[in-house]
Formats: structure tokens, C-alpha cells, sequence
């Protein structure tokens, strides 16, 4: 069945309310599983956040965009060319990426051929928006086998992918909650266009209905303008 122009509204206000997918990617199956960790450990203190300023009096009833967050681990090694094709399907039903680089023995210039095909996939795919990217050092400061967060920066740079600054991360450290603050204030600057990549993925859903003349257009046509007002935010 089609939807109506109010049913698309609703759905599309839903949708910018409901948690941002976060794909985890990395060279290896240990660095996607620590990025992983410090994502979940982010989210559960937004919450705990989020619950303690709710029971206070007078307090506004908002939720942080982080709460209830979707944390992905990407099931593609790097290191295999192979399977850098499921890496961009994966990419193809996330909202953002957080790109972990540890002293796993992946070259940055694998990283930057990965994401380099993801951005490929999304330019041959104009109607969609592709994920920005948040890459995620892990390793101690003085970790000479990690490279550093300006190369990191550099290559990612000619990736053809929006990109934030690279984050610190240490797995081992005894303190992970400055680890965790960090990149919650990463994840913070990338929610708009992860609301956005969320959006406009709906549409082109929408739009691909097999029922898409009468209500489907009048959907299409009303989910357009509320698309425009996130693009404005």
C-alpha cells in the first residue's frame, strides 16, 4: 500500500528522532570490536546522563540524539580486497562511521582504497547521501607503530568522503571516560549529517514503492519539504 502525504510526515518525524546507526570499521576484527566498546560505553553514559537530568525538577524533557544509539561492527577486513564489497553494502544502511586505525598491520592506504569505494558507490548513486566518516586513533600517544592523527587525516583527506577531525582513543587506558568524552564531541558534530543521510534514505525507500503515483506521489512531494527543512538545520 501507498502512503499518504501525513502518513510520510509522521514516518519521516519518527525517523529523525530514532537512533543514529553507527557502522564500526576497521582493519581488523580486534580494532572494530575496541572502536565498538568506547561507541557503547558513549552511549550508556548519554543515557545515564540523560536519566539523571530528567529526575531533576524543572529540567527539559530532551533526549540526547546519542541515546539508543545502533552500534554496527562492520564484518569486512580491510585487508582483504575481497571484501571490501560488503563493507560498501554495509555503509549503504548506516547513518555514520566511525573508522578505527590501530596498530594492526592494515597500511592507511587500505583504509583509504576502502573508503575510496564507498565513495564511489555513492557518487554513482547521486540520489543518496554517503555517511561522514569519524576516524578513531586507538593506541596510547606515544604509540609509534599507530600513525599519528595528522597522517591519518592526510590520507583519509583524498577519500572522497565528508570527514571529521581523527579522535584519540586508548584501549588500555585507566581512563576511558575522557576517551569516551571525546568522541561523544566528535559524534555530536557528525549527528547532522547523519539525521540527513537517515532522511533521504527514507525517500529514495519511498520513492522506489511499486505504488508510487497518487498518495505515493503526495507522500513523495510532502516528505520533500520536510527533507528540506533537515538540510536546513
Amino acid at each position: 500500500d501507498a502512503m499518504d502525504g501525513t502518513e510520510a510526515v509522521g514516518d519521516l518525524a519518527a525517523l529523525t528522532r530514532a537512533p543514529i546507526i553507527a557502522l564500526v570499521v576497521g582493519g581488523s576484527e580486534t580494532a572494530r570490536d575496541n572502536a565498538a566498546a568506547l561507541l557503547r560505553m558513549v552511549e550508556q553514559d548519554q543515557a545515564r546522563t540523560m536519566i539523571e537530568v530528567l529526575g531533576t525538577k524543572g529540567a527539559p524533557t530532551t533526549a540526547s540524539d546519542l541515546v539508543g544509539m545502533d552500534v554496527r561492527v562492520s564484518r569486512a577486513d580491510l585487508s582483504v580486497s575481497k571484501q571490501v564489497r560488503r563493507l560498501v553494502e554495509e555503509a549503504g544502511d548506516a547513518d555514520l562511521l566511525v573508522w578505527a586505525v590501530a596498530d594492526d598491520k592494515t597500511p592507511l592506504t587500505a583504509h583509504r582504497d576502502a573508503m575510496g569505494s564507498i565513495a564511489t558507490h555513492f557518487k554513482a548513486t547521486p540520489s543518496l547521501l554517503a555517511p561522514a566518516v569519524v576516524p578513531l586513533r586507538l593506541g596510547s600517544a606515544s604509540a609509534e607503530a599507530v600513525p599519528s592523527r595528522a597522517e591519518i587525516g592526510k590520507a583519509f583527506a583524498g577519500a572522497g568522503m565528508v570527514m571529521h577531525d581523527p579522535v584519540d582513543a586508548d584501549p588500555a587506558s585507566a581512563n576511558p571516560e575522557q576517551d569516551g568524552a571525546r568522541l561523544a564531541a566528535a559524534l555530536e558534530r557528525a549527528l547532522p549529517q547523519a539525521r540527513r543521510v537517515k532522511a533521504v534514505r527514507f525517500l529514495e525507500r519511498l520513492k522506489a514503492q511499486r505504488n508510487i503515483s497518487g498518495a505515493g506521489r503526495q507522500a513523495a512531494s510532502a516528505i520533500g519539504s520536510a527533507i528540506k527543512s533537515i538540510f536546513s538545520r
